[in-house]
C-alpha cells in the first residue's frame, strides 16, 4: 500500500504540473510583461551609474525587443546577493514592463537557459556608449 501511495503521489505531482525533482518551468520574457513586445516603440535605459537613455530608432528598439524575445528563463528561488546592476530597462507603462541586467523581473529573480542576455548587455552598453562615451568603463564588451 505505501507504494501505490508514493506512485499516486508522483502521478499527481505530473499531472498537475507541479516541480518534480527540481526541475523548474522555463519561461520566456514575454509571458512576463504586461505590455506586448510588438507594441513597444521606445525603451527607457538607465545605467547603473545613473545615466539615462531613450532608444527610440524602430530598428534599435526591434533588435532589442527581439533579444527580448530569444530570452528563456528559469525561476530562481535562492540566489546570492550581487552588488549593483548594468542597466535597467523600461518599456511600458506597467510596473511589470521592465527588465534589470541581473535578471531580475518583476521582483523575481531569474537565470537565462540561453546566452542571449551577454549578448542584449552588449547591445544595450554600445547604444549607451553613442551617447556616452565614458559609460561604465569597468565594463569590458564582449
Amino acid at each position: 500500500m505505501p507504494r501505490f501511495m508514493a506512485f499516486l503521489l508522483v502521478a499527481i505531482l505530473l499531472i498537475s504540473g507541479c516541480t518534480v525533482l527540481g526541475k523548474e518551468k522555463t519561461v520566456k520574457f514575454e509571458d512576463l510583461t504586461a505590455t506586448p513586445l510588438d507594441e513597444i516603440h521606445s525603451i527607457e535605459v538607465r545605467y547603473g551609474d545613473g545615466k539615462l537613455l531613450t532608444i527610440s530608432d524602430p530598428d534599435t528598439v526591434q533588435t532589442v525587443i527581439s533579444k527580448l524575445t530569444e530570452l528563456r528563463l528559469q525561476y530562481v528561488a535562492d540566489m546570492p546577493d550581487g552588488v549593483g546592476y548594468c542597466y535597467f530597462l523600461k518599456f511600458g507603462s506597467s510596473p511589470e514592463d521592465t527588465y534589470l541586467s541581473t535578471l531580475f523581473i518583476n521582483g523575481k529573480q531569474y537565470k537565462s537557459m540561453n546566452g542571449v542576455p551577454k549578448e542584449l548587455d552588449a547591445l544595450i552598453l554600445a547604444e549607451g556608449r553613442k551617447k556616452y562615451p565614458d559609460l561604465l568603463p569597468e565594463i569590458v564588451s564582449p
